[in-house]
């Protein structure tokens, strides 16, 4: 009778998990969520339904109950790769930096050819403000995809971070030539020039932007408070500049 009891219960898990999946294939995400529950039920030690529960929730948005079946999917069978990349991504998305970074620092270790984690790695460690760590990272994914505009402006920020301009600008350039959505990032560089005294860089770089009245607002100053002007006719256009933008009012940001 316990034989019989265990083989329908055996039965009843695999049809459970077997709709489940079609439903997530399908895309019924609360309908998986509904079957793998029932699966998760039915044997609570199956960390594969586990593992599929949570990723119905985090289609479903529910970030929560993700991270419990994540958690629990690792309690079960811990270093599960997919689980540990999963449950990170999760904590990213909560900002949760902390979370993350044991948990991409362990499948880094499992797979450190591969590109999505140490860039996540990366994220992570630049969330707790491991700025040397986020660097290695940033600079390991890059080694494995030398194209990802991304990765390239995560080093920038994480060598900028730690003081070290030099290193960063040529990375902020390869960012913003990779990807021109990273090309209003050089006015962080700039501003980052200007707060370390070098303002010579500051001002060439505020160059490049002649329709950014920020940018323009910024040069101005520095070139007032260098004396460069050719005459007193452009300093007469700076100084109209700098009324219409009051230095107090207008900051430099990345766009991204």
């Amino acid at each position: 009778m316990r034989a019989f009891a265990a083989l329908f219960l055996l039965l009843q898990t695999a049809d459970y998990y077997a709709e489940g999946s079609k439903a997530l294939d399908e895309k019924r995400y609360q309908d998986a969520a509904q079957l793998f529950s029932k699966a998760v039920d039915a044997d609570p030690k199956d960390y594969s339904a586990h593992f599929n529960l949570a990723l119905a929730y985090g289609f479903l948005d529910n970030s929560g109950g993700a991270v419990a079946e994540y958690r629990k999917t690792l309690e079960l069978k811990p270093a599960l790769f997919e689980a540990e990349t999963n449950l990170g991504l999760v904590y990213l998305r909560q900002k949760d930096s902390a979370s993350a970074v044991p948990l991409f620092e362990d499948a880094a270790r499992q797979k450190p050819q591969d590109f999505a984690v140490a860039y996540h790695l990366g994220e992570a460690e630049s969330g707790v403000g491991a700025w040397d760590k986020a660097a290695a990272a940033f600079d390991a994914a890059l080694a494995l995809n030398p194209k990802a505009a991304p990765a390239e402006f995560g080093l920038a920020r994480a060598l900028a971070r730690q003081d070290k301009l030099a290193d960063a600008a040529p990375h902020y350039r390869q960012a913003a030539a990779l990807d021109p959505g990273f090309h209003d990032g050089l006015l962080e560089l700039g501003s980052l020039y200007e707060k370390a005294g070098q303002t010579k860089e500051a001002a060439a770089l505020y160059g490049e932007f002649p329709a950014d009245p920020a940018a323009q607002q910024r040069l101005s100053a520095l070139q007032l408070r260098a004396g460069q002007y050719a005459d007193a006719r452009q300093l007469q256009f700076v100084l109209r500049h700098l009324i219409q933008f009051p230095l107090e009012t207008n900051e430099l940001r990345a766009r991204r």
